[in-house]
């Protein structure tokens, strides 16, 4: 994995809220708001907000849409640190978040970065 890296962030970790300094104690750095190039789901748990790649019923519903977040560049560290707090571990299969590459957009301009989606698995656990 290169040093920096940019990541797509959608709830607790945004620059206004109370996680924030997971990204900012080892160096991250807050580049712009952005909004995702294809829809995703969006729910909250009592304890955090999720994103989903569908609805988990499988069908369409009016939570499927195009979500606003904060783009943020991030280095070595910082992505572990994530990877600790999102319950991600590279190879496993039963991770509470996954992280996946999407597309989001900044002023007509599309980037590319990480985003941490709930293991659909959870919402029945």
């Amino acid at each position: 994995m290169n040093d920096e890296q940019y990541i797509f962030i959608y709830g607790t970790l945004k620059s206004t809220e109370s996680n924030n300094k997971i990204l900012t104690f080892n160096g991250g750095e807050f580049q712009h708001p952005c909004t995702t190039v294809d829809e995703y789901f969006r729910g909250d748990t009592a304890w955090y907000p999720y994103l989903l790649e569908m609805d988990p019923t499988g069908f369409a519903v009016n939570e499927v849409d195009y979500q606003e977040g904060e783009l943020w560049k991030v280095g070595f560290k910082d992505m572990a640190a994530l990877d600790r707090y999102e319950g991600y571990t590279e190879g496993l299969k039963d991770n509470l978040f996954y992280r996946k590459k999407i597309q989001v957009e900044i002023e007509n301009l599309v980037v590319e970065c990480w985003c941490y989606f709930l293991n659909p698995k959870e919402l029945y656990n």
